[in-house]
């Protein structure tokens, strides 16, 4: 389903829903239509899934955020991590 499908349900869920962003393991809240339109001003209109109650998944931005967290990973594995 696209993300702008979503549109008018999210408006009505006192921005409680919160999507993937790419290429990092940040998650963005969608407070209500206007944030919708931004998030696809910005990142297109991209397919979600449904993760869980309340959080969308978007497989195209799968590659890069697995990135993001190896390489995450391995500066904690130097550093440390708290």
């Amino acid at each position: 389903m696209l993300l702008s499908q979503l549109r008018r349900v999210i408006d009505g869920m006192d921005g409680r829903v919160v999507i993937e962003l790419p290429n990092t393991d940040e998650m963005l809240y969608l407070r209500n239509g206007l944030s919708v339109k931004n998030f696809i001003l910005e990142h297109g209109d991209v397919e979600v899934v449904v993760k869980a109650p309340y959080q969308l998944s978007v497989p195209a931005f799968r590659e890069g955020r697995e990135k993001f967290s190896k390489a995450k990973q391995i500066e904690c594995n130097r550093w440390g991590c708290e």
